[in-house]
């Protein structure tokens, strides 16, 4: 029996399994099945209908990509998009950010192991020695956050990764909200749904879109991109600066 495993980072920053849940195709798999079935049009390969998750390959020919990429669209909600970006190898959440995790696991529609690793995620919260947590989306992998440290001969033991001293992961609630992402949201932004309600009213939109809900004012969600990008909306509108 596979698990999904919840590795948890203590104040030196050094990793530990925490807990682990059972059957690991409950954890990522899952997942990216219901996102994939909630967003994606079928998939279909030598004439049959089958899921991404199953094809496989390398790079942007593994069709699972399609997949992948929704955890920086606005076209899913915050709590799924969280979700998402936990099932990816380098993501870690600071302890800080833990209740809104939890929160979208348990919202996250979908036979998945989620309910179960909120539950674990609950423990840490009120641990007050842990300060990160991360995932190994199935045991069998030989590569852990217990072990990318590197190794120590002297010990002849792994060296477990740490949150504060190493490079190799992203912080969850930093990637959620980044200029890059706000730009590609911007993008999107031309696509979405709008009502004209007359020349005397700010247009709102016509159905809910990421985390702004049917009728939003534009000027609403302009301020929005305006607070969240670092040059502000006029530089997504018009490629330069507000001037002060």
């Amino acid at each position: 029996m596979s698990y999904t495993e919840i590795y948890a980072f203590d104040k030196a920053g050094n990793a530990s399994l925490y807990g682990e849940t059972r059957n690991a195709w409950r954890g990522a798999m899952a997942v990216w099945k219901t996102i994939e079935d909630k967003y994606l049009p079928p998939y279909r390969l030598h004439g049959t209908t089958i899921s991404r998750t199953v094809v496989g390959g390398l790079g942007k020919d593994n069709p699972a990509m399609r997949i992948w990429e929704l955890a920086d669209s606005l076209k899913l909600p915050v709590d799924e998009r969280i979700v998402l970006h936990t099932t990816f190898d380098r993501c870690l959440v600071k302890k800080e950010h833990l209740q809104h995790v939890i929160d979208a696991f348990y919202r996250f529609e979908g036979d998945t192991s989620l309910p179960q690793q909120a539950l674990i995620l609950e423990d840490i919260e009120n641990d007050p020695d842990i300060i990160a947590v991360g995932w190994n989306q199935t045991s069998v992998m030989a590569d852990t956050w217990s072990n990318a440290g590197g190794y120590d001969d002297e010990k002849d033991e792994p060296i477990p990764y740490n949150c504060l001293t190493g490079t190799d992961h992203y912080w969850l609630f930093e990637q959620l909200v980044c200029d890059k992402n706000v730009e590609r949201w911007w993008e999107e932004l031309a696509d979405a749904p709008f009502d004209d309600p007359g020349p005397e009213a700010d247009m709102v939109l016509a159905e809910d879109w990421g985390q702004f809900e049917k009728g939003t004012k534009r000027e609403e969600i302009w301020r929005w991109f305006d607070e969240h990008h670092s040059r502000g909306v006029a530089f997504l509108m018009h490629g330069e600066a507000e001037k002060p």
